[in-house]
C-alpha cells in the first residue's frame, strides 16, 4: 500500500511539474513556430503574432499555389522606372516630383522636353506607393505610381482616372480571400512580426460568434472584442472610453508597445505588461493593393456583435483603435488561452 501511495504521489508530482505556466511556458504551433506567453490580469496572451501556414488540424491556411511560390504580389519594392513624356508642338520645361503617401518629396527634377517622345529614368524607393506630379507650364498632371521589382514602367500623360499598375499579379482581396502574407513578401519580416492574414484565413469562418480558434494552436483562440476590453480595462482604460467605437480610445497604447525604435518609428512604448506589440503593418488598398505601415501601425483581427472587428495601435496615436471593419484587409493575429 505504501509503495502504491508513493507511486501515485510521484505521478502527481511529475504531472504537476509538466503543467502549463503562463509567463514561463511557451507554445509551439503545428509548423514548429514557438511563441512566448504573458499573464495580463486574469488572461494569458501570446507575446508574438501568429506565423503559421496551417491550422491545428493540418489543413493549409492560404491558397495552395501560394504555399509553393509565395505571394504573387511583387509591387512596392525599390526599383527603376522610366517616365515617358509625349509632347506635341514646341518643347516645354517639365517639373517632375515623386511624393510618398506621407506627403514627403522623394525625388524632384526639372528638365526641358523637346516635342515628341522624351524619357527620364529615375529610381523609386523605398517600398511604398507614390504620387507622381508632372507640371508642364501651367498644367499639372498627377498619377499614382507603384514601384516595381527592378522593372521598367512607362508613365504617359493620360487622365488621372486611369490607374497605372505595374504588375498584373497584384492580389485583390475580398471576403472570400484566403491569404497569408509576409510583409513585402519577405519571410524575414514574418519571423519578426508574424504573418498578415485575411479574415477568412485567420478565423477560418465568416460567422463571427462564439469562441473562434482560427489559426491559433489547440487550447488557444483569437480573442473576441470582450476579451480585448478586459485587458484594456485592466491596463487602466476607463469604462466610458473602452465602450467607444470607431475611434482611438484612452491613452494607454504605449503600455502595450515594445520599447525603443527597433519596431516603431518613435520610442513611445513602455511594454509594461510584456504584450510586446510591434508595428507589423498590413496589406490593404488605401490607394492600390500594397503593403503599408511597417513600424507605423499594428492591427489585429477580433470579433463581436456578430461582426468582424479590429484592434489597432499606431506610432502616433495615444489610444487603442476599436471598430468594425471590412474583410478586404490582411492584418495580424494574436492568440489568447482558452
Amino acid at each position: 500500500m505504501k509503495a502504491i501511495f508513493t507511486l501515485l504521489f510521484l505521478l502527481g508530482f511529475l504531472s504537476g511539474y509538466s503543467q502549463f505556466v503562463c509567463g514561463t511556458s511557451t507554445v509551439t504551433d503545428i509548423d514548429g513556430n514557438v511563441y512566448h506567453t504573458v499573464q495580463i490580469g486574469t488572461q494569458c496572451w501570446m507575446k508574438e503574432n501568429m506565423n503559421t501556414l496551417h491550422y491545428a488540424n493540418g489543413t493549409v491556411v492560404s491558397v495552395p499555389e501560394d504555399q509553393v511560390t509565395g505571394v504573387k504580389n511583387v509591387i512596392n519594392r525599390p526599383g527603376e522606372f522610366r517616365i515617358n513624356i509625349f509632347l506635341p508642338g514646341n518643347g516645354y520645361d517639365v517639373n517632375i516630383s515623386l511624393i510618398d503617401m506621407m506627403g514627403r518629396v522623394k525625388y524632384r527634377k526639372r528638365i526641358f522636353c523637346e516635342n515628341g517622345s522624351n524619357s527620364l529614368e529615375c529610381m523609386i524607393g523605398p517600398s511604398g506607393v507614390y504620387l507622381l506630379v508632372i507640371s508642364i507650364g501651367t498644367i499639372n498632371e498627377s498619377f499614382k505610381v507603384i514601384g516595381t521589382d527592378f522593372k521598367e514602367m512607362d508613365v504617359k500623360l493620360i487622365p488621372f482616372t486611369q490607374n497605372l499598375k505595374s504588375n498584373t499579379d497584384t492580389i485583390i482581396l475580398n471576403r472570400d480571400s484566403r491569404y497569408a502574407f509576409d510583409y513585402d513578401n519577405d519571410p524575414a519580416n514574418a519571423g519578426v512580426y508574424g504573418k498578415l492574414y485575411t479574415p477568412l484565413s485567420a478565423l477560418n469562418t465568416n460567422v463571427y460568434t462564439g469562441v473562434i480558434q482560427g489559426v491559433c494552436p489547440n487550447g488557444w483562440h483569437i480573442p473576441g472584442d470582450q476579451e480585448w476590453l478586459t485587458m484594456e480595462l485592466f491596463a487602466g482604460m476607463s469604462t466610458e472610453e473602452a465602450n467607444k467605437m470607431m475611434e482611438y480610445r484612452g491613452t494607454i497604447a504605449y503600455k502595450f508597445k515594445t520599447t525603443g525604435t527597433d519596431f516603431w518609428v518613435t520610442a513611445k512604448g513602455t511594454d509594461e505588461y510584456g504584450f510586446s506589440a510591434k508595428g507589423s503593418g498590413n496589406y490593404s488598398d488605401p490607394y492600390f493593393w500594397c503593403f503599408n505601415g511597417l513600424k507605423l501601425n499594428e492591427t489585429w483581427w477580433t470579433y463581436g456583435f456578430d461582426y468582424l472587428m479590429m484592434r489597432q495601435l499606431t506610432d502616433y496615436q495615444a489610444g487603442i483603435g476599436r471598430g468594425f471593419t471590412t474583410p478586404d484587409w490582411a492584418v495580424s493575429v494574436r492568440c489568447i488561452k482558452d
